[in-house]
């Protein structure tokens, strides 16, 4: 899996940390900094096993959709809404073709 080193979202660049490994938490697989700006992504669970490409991009997604939120939006959204967003531009992408997973 790969991802840019950074994205723009207003006026703000984000790096992202792609694979990350948490050891601030173990129960996430994805996390938006807001002060740091970073995306940080992992590619493992805390207990090793990989994660599958699907449920990363889906990770990504849902941190981009946070970044979002906050710049524009004076972080509004609510966890439920944006993991519900997030999995619903996922079904988009991957029922269109534009994602480039490895099966």
């Amino acid at each position: 899996m790969t991802f840019p080193k950074s994205i723009k979202v207003g006026g703000k660049t984000y790096t992202i940390r792609y694979p990350y490994i948490f050891k601030e938490r173990t129960d996430i697989g994805g996390q938006a900094c807001h002060y740091t700006n970073e995306i940080r992504i992992a590619d493992t669970t805390s207990g090793g096993e990989g994660i599958k490409d699907i449920n990363i991009v889906a990770s990504f997604i849902h941190e981009m959709l946070h970044c979002v939120d906050v710049v524009y939006n004076a972080g509004a959204l609510d966890e439920a809404t944006v993991e519900r967003l997030g999995e619903g531009l996922l079904q988009v992408l991957a029922d269109n073709n534009l994602l480039n997973l490895k099966q």
